[in-house]
């Protein structure tokens, strides 16, 4: 120890710690290959940083941590001591301090362990606010998406009403006629209506009483029978602002005509004469929304009958029963309008309260035959007989 550098302990603590630099590594490579106490010395270092390393890395704490250091502590043996000269490492076990340095090196991991923890902490904490303000970020963001998809599905609603018909058919009580607003968006609804012969709309949800509708449909009671309507609604905000639909047109039927509420439409998809079948859909109006379905009948069965389409039941009886497929000549009546003459031979013309002149025609409808087409006969439950060619359709009561 008498040969060795006055600050080669300091040297060996730096080099144990990874703070040497180059040229002091060197330095201490040197000696301690000539000088066997340094070796023992800096192996010392080396296992006591080995073991604070291993104790502070643990997940285990308290008395865990300090009893394992301990016992490594005992575990390590006193090395052969040399007879003649006293070494800088049995110098060092020689002195009463030892202990009280281990202990301190326990004391300074200890500290070394909370200090960690309260910093692992507050980086915790710090992460979590962290993530709860994004969450929060994201929170917002979110609403905000949703506001504005909210509002852009509110305008595609008020486009569709103002621009294309909703719903217009006829109901028991008479025509029904509905727009696509969504009523949560609006304070109320009026709706309009104009005759073939009208200049101008008319309001006519006041007629019973009725000044603001909640809801955009409304069912005209005073339409009368074979008369073609227009009718419009206009949908008011509740800060006054208002839009209107597209003008829906509508014809009220006649007495005896059946409406698409209270009938089958069947439409001859197809027939086939050698099997004896025939494919027809029929449609259905179901609350202001058509309803198809197909059918494949042969000769003897019923066409139509109870079908659940999209979870509704829907009747599509129509009381008929196919009685035969067979080839016939078709006709087809032709209709042409042809103005209408006065007692000189001049055209009559009607000027209507707009002051718009149209000429007064008279509707002719005239037999022609156009070609050979297959053609189903029906059986009615009254007993009766009923034609319908392919390509073509008849609407029967429903049932």
């Amino acid at each position: 120890m008498t040969n060795c550098p006055d600050d080669i302990k300091t040297l060996l603590s730096k080099l144990v710690d990874g703070e040497i630099t180059p040229d002091e590594r060197g330095r201490v490579d040197a000696h301690v290959i000539e000088c066997a106490p340094c070796r023992e010395m800096l192996d010392l270092f080396r296992k006591n940083e080995t073991l604070l390393s291993n104790a502070l890395g643990s997940e285990a704490f308290g008395n865990a941590v300090i009893e394992s250091v301990v016992r490594s502590i005992r575990h390590e043996g006193p090395p052969e001591a040399d007879p003649v000269e006293e070494s800088p490492l049995e110098w060092l076990r020689a002195r009463a301090w030892i202990p009280l340095s281990a202990a301190a090196v326990l004391l300074v991991g200890l500290l070394v362990l909370v200090i960690s923890q309260s910093g692992e902490v507050r980086e915790l904490r710090r992460a979590f606010e962290a993530a709860r303000g994004a969450q929060d970020d994201l929170l917002r963001s979110a609403l905000a998406h949703r506001t504005q998809q909210d509002s852009i599905i509110r305008d595609m609603k008020v486009a569709l009403a103002t621009r294309g018909v909703d719903a217009a058919y006829v109901a028991d009580e008479g025509l029904m006629v509905k727009a696509g607003f969504d009523a949560r968006d609006f304070a109320h609804f009026e709706v309009f209506r104009r005759g073939e012969k009208d200049v101008d709309f008319t309001k006519i949800n006041t007629a019973r009483g009725e000044e603001r509708l909640r809801n955009p449909e409304y069912c005209d009671r005073s339409a009368k029978a074979g008369q073609l309507y227009w009718y419009k609604f206009r949908a008011v905000r509740a800060n006054g602002e208002a839009v209107e639909s597209a003008p829906i047109q509508m014809r009220a039927p006649l007495a005896d005509e059946l409406s698409p509420e209270q009938s089958v439409k069947i439409h001859c998809f197809d027939l086939a004469v050698t099997g004896d079948v025939g494919i027809f859909l029929l449609e259905r109006v179901v609350e202001g929304r058509a309803v198809v379905e197909k059918f494949v009948v042969k000769i003897g069965e019923p066409v139509g009958g109870p079908v659940d389409v999209q979870g509704v039941r829907v009747n599509f009886t129509t009381g008929l029963t196919l009685g035969r497929v067979e080839e016939a000549l078709e006709t087809m009546a032709l209709s042409y309008a042809e103005p209408v003459l006065d007692g000189q031979g001049r055209p009559i013309v009607e000027t209507l309260k707009s002051g718009q002149r149209v000429p007064v025609t008279r509707q002719h409808e005239v037999p022609l035959s156009i070609r050979t087409n297959l053609r189903a006969t029906f059986r009615t439950d009254a007993g009766k007989t009923a034609e319908l060619f392919k390509g073509s359709w008849l609407r029967v009561k429903a049932k």
